[in-house]
């Protein structure tokens, strides 16, 4: 997962362009001690300087983003409902960081995260689980170390199908939700649609 944070030191007459990554460094180590942070720029024209964070590149995403049931969906070996309650703790530890350092821009698994923490937060039985994430990429950012800061203007389209119904969301990378609507998949109320 890639965060990116713009550098709020920056302009200030003390900017020592190596403070912001090391608190930023510090502030994520609870969630991944192993977390890669690097300076990078996604200014289009004119600087904008920026920290890429790169949180728990060990985690296999594949397995909770992807059109399948939950049946197929492993976590490090644990039960299915294991599997579900630490990916939905890892949202919750998400949602902590962005209260305390709110990220500039955020890639598509913690836009996933952020669903899926909505999801149980309504109380939606995550039985027969199954996300499909794409990426629609606004506008190539003008160079980049990671991908994020490559592509930091994005939208992503986020379908999480339940037992139930399916949940649709829109959110752009700057991490505002413009779009979330959830749909039964009862035939009966198909038409109401």
């Amino acid at each position: 997962m890639e965060l990116l944070y713009s550098d709020p030191y920056y302009d200030s007459e003390d900017w020592n362009p190596d403070r912001y990554p090391a608190e930023l460094k510090a502030a994520v180590a609870g969630l991944d001690p192993k977390a890669g942070v690097s300076k990078t720029d996604v200014g289009h024209g004119a600087d904008f300087p920026c920290v890429l964070v790169e949180l728990l590149a060990d985690l296999d995403w594949k397995s909770l983003i992807a059109p399948v049931a939950v049946g197929s969906l492993f976590f490090k070996g644990k039960a299915i409902q294991e599997n579900l309650e630490a990916w939905v703790a890892l949202g919750k530890k998400l949602l902590g960081l962005f209260r305390r350092m709110k990220p500039t821009r955020i890639d598509e698994k913690a836009a996933v995260l952020l669903v899926l923490n909505s999801i149980v937060e309504t109380g939606i039985d995550l039985g027969q689980l199954a996300l499909s994430v794409q990426v629609v990429q606004l506008m190539h950012g003008p160079a980049g170390i990671g991908t994020l800061d490559k592509r930091p203007d994005a939208i992503y389209l986020i379908t999480a199908s339940t037992g139930k119904a399916v949940r649709v969301t829109i959110i752009k990378s700057d991490g505002k939700e413009l779009y979330s609507e959830d749909y039964s998949k009862d035939l009966l109320r198909f038409s109401d649609i």
